[in-house]
């Protein structure tokens, strides 16, 4: 049957979780509108259908698949009529079994906190692709779970962890995820650097953080690569970190610790044990800035600060120090004699709200009494 007129309609649909009613991007819709066949991909913001017909009911079959590759869905059945031109539906996909890898040692042993990462592709509207990346820690038995990643195409996985060197394992093409569960990747232990921070006097030095640079040699040419651990040394100043270097590759150590001046070690070789042992670094006692910032009439100032070394032509790297709603400001580690520049970013306090005004304070060098800035502030 039909009806005088063409009459216009709108079907609005939504791919969901079962579970907790939340989109399922990516996944894969077809429909069925009084003959008319369309497909499209949920969004994340849901999908819009318009059209105009002369029939007194349009009726409408969508099915949805988790993506285009999946083996099942879920399907359901609606009308469209003049009475009621405009739906919205609500199509609720099951959750399904995460997909695991594992991460172990050479030894067979588990890995915790590694970070996983797959990547792939997944179709978007017509014959267009789109990434995706997922990424998730293993944990003490080694996993890594991922959830609604089951069906889509992927093209590698990665395991990266600190303590290990990482791996890379490229997936066919067109492979799914879902039948590659239980991927395991084994991760080679990294290169170890063990050795004790002193200060002068022959004191540990606990809590000191430590950069390792690394002269590599990366597809047969020469690279750099920088880490920042996140181990610090001991109560007795000892430490164990790991180094990214094969043997014959020079490794250069850089500890930094509150109170104290950087100091570095190195280059040192690599040995064939991938053990640097007995690594001793002495740390010189740093100068500091502390003081008090005020405006004019003795208002408290905060904000923050940038001191940077002083050097022609400036441009040397410098460093946040915050200023607290007591207008004070405390540096340290810096370096004995050497001129620093500090600007700023202060408003007054109170009500230490609003936007922070720039301020140049022009150079100072490092003192050992507390310095009190009363500045031209704006009105």
């Amino acid at each position: 049957m039909s009806v005088p007129g063409a009459w216009h309609w709108r079907l609005s649909l939504h791919v969901v979780r079962a579970s907790d009613g939340t989109p399922v991007v990516g996944a894969f819709v077809l429909c069925d509108l009084g003959g008319e066949q369309r497909i499209g991909d949920e969004s994340g913001d849901g999908l819009i259908m318009e059209g105009a017909s002369n029939a007194t009911i349009v009726p409408v079959y969508i099915s949805a698949l988790r993506s285009r590759h999946a083996n099942s869905g879920t399907s359901i059945q609606a009308a469209l009529t003049p009475a009621a031109p405009v739906t919205e539906l609500r199509l609720a996909l099951p959750d399904t079994q995460p997909s695991q890898v594992r991460v172990v040692d050479q030894q067979g042993a588990p890995i915790e906190g590694a970070w996983i990462e797959m990547e792939g592709r997944r179709h978007g509207f017509g014959t267009d692709w789109a990434s995706w990346k997922e990424g998730s820690h293993s944990d003490a038995s080694g996993f890594a779970s991922f959830l609604d990643v089951d069906g889509q195409l992927v093209d590698g996985v990665s395991a990266v962890h600190e303590r290990y060197y990482g791996a890379d394992v490229t997936a066919p093409a067109c492979h799914e995820v879902g039948s590659a569960s239980g991927l395991t990747i084994v991760l080679e232990k990294a290169a170890l650097a063990r050795g004790v921070v002193h200060d002068q006097a022959g004191r540990p030095v606990a809590g000191a953080i430590f950069e390792v640079q690394c002269q590599i040699s990366l597809d047969g040419f020469p690279a750099q690569t920088t880490v920042r651990c996140t181990e610090s040394s001991a109560a007795d100043g000892s430490f164990e970190i790991p180094v990214r270097a094969l043997a014959g590759e020079t490794v250069k150590i850089t500890v930094t610790a509150p109170g104290f001046q950087p100091s570095s070690m190195g280059p040192m070789k690599m040995p064939p044990s991938l053990e640097l042992k007995g690594v001793e670094i002495h740390l010189i006692p740093g100068a500091y800035l502390r003081g008090v910032i005020t405006d004019r009439h003795g208002t408290r100032l905060n904000g923050k600060l940038m001191i940077s070394p002083a050097v022609p032509g400036g441009g040397a790297a410098g460093r946040e120090i915050p200023v607290d709603l007591s207008g004070e400001f405390f540096a340290d580690s810096l370096e004995p004699g050497q001129v620093y520049q500090i600007d700023a970013w202060l408003r007054r306090v109170p009500p230490g709200e609003g936007s922070l005004t720039p301020v140049d304070l022009g150079t100072r060098k490092p003192e050992t009494n507390t310095l009190r800035l009363s500045i031209d502030f704006p009105e």
